[in-house]
């Protein structure tokens, strides 16, 4: 095996295996690809959310995307919804 210089995650000197880096690097790229299939998932729950409500009438859909922006805050999605059903609630109390 071969040593290696120094970097952040081995120290300098260390002995390199390919297989061990080919696997970090695949431990890598895997965590990459969950987050931005979380963040398409998240982007497509905010979509359905939103454009539900706007069919169904509870907001006008010319402010569907400052709803939109307001998903996207921490949070956001969560509070959405829980206003959608505050009104489906007060809607079936009349």
């Amino acid at each position: 095996m071969q040593t290696t210089p120094k970097t952040p995650d081995r120290p300098a000197g260390e002995e390199y295996d390919p297989a061990i880096a080919a696997l970090r690097d695949a431990a890598g790229m895997a965590g990459a690809l969950a987050r931005k299939l979380e963040r398409a998932c998240h982007e497509a729950a905010i979509e359905q959310a939103v454009n539900r409500a706007v069919a169904e009438g509870k907001i006008a859909p010319e402010l569907r995307g400052a709803y939109v922006a307001f998903c996207h805050q921490e949070g956001g999605l969560c509070r959405f919804r829980a206003i959608m059903m505050a009104k489906q609630r007060g809607a079936g109390a009349t």
